[in-house]
């Protein structure tokens, strides 16, 4: 079995006040881009242009193994933050953080059907172990750019290992 669930973002602009230029945000992140800022005027993480995930499951008799990968495409800090900006140069965003690369995991997992009634699940996220982006600390507002990054868009545990055990009654 396999499925692909993706989304490519063709608008995500907003008006910051009446009679301003039109803000596009996609591909963009840091206080003017980043959502939810299209929908309530706050600021929040990146707004990549497309990413999905795409997932394969092979099943043999009790045992399922499943392959996720999950791509975030890249974004770069909103111009009137990045490095030709107007502001004075002490607050733009410049070097590594002006721009965040695309970004890609792998988890795997597994299941076995013990019996009618246990199975036990096998799962590692992350697998590569990729770190999260790293952004300076005025790119973004602490609520979405916490420690950082932006735990909400990215996986910020690094490789995480879990075991499960579903019973019915």
């Amino acid at each position: 079995e396999a499925a692909l669930d993706g989304t490519y973002v063709m608008d995500a602009s907003y008006m910051p006040s009446p009679g301003a230029a039109r803000v596009d945000c996609v591909g963009h992140y840091g206080k003017q881009c980043g959502l939810p800022s299209t929908v309530s005027g706050s600021t929040g993480g990146p707004t990549p242009e497309n990413h999905f995930v795409q997932r394969t499951t092979w099943s043999f008799g009790d045992f399922d193994v499943s392959y996720l990968w999950r791509y975030i495409g890249g974004s770069d800090v909103d111009p009137s933050q990045g490095p030709n900006s107007t502001i004075p140069a002490a607050f733009r965003t410049t070097g590594e953080s002006a721009s965040i690369p695309d970004y890609n995991y792998i988890d795997l997992a597994a299941s076995w059907q013990v019996t009618d009634w246990a199975k036990l699940k096998f799962g590692i996220t992350n697998v590569t172990d990729e770190e999260a982006p790293f952004v300076e600390t005025e790119t973004g507002s602490t609520p979405y750019n916490s420690g950082n990054t932006y735990p909400s868009t990215y996986d910020v545990l690094g490789r995480v290992f879990t075991v499960g055990l579903t019973t019915r009654f």
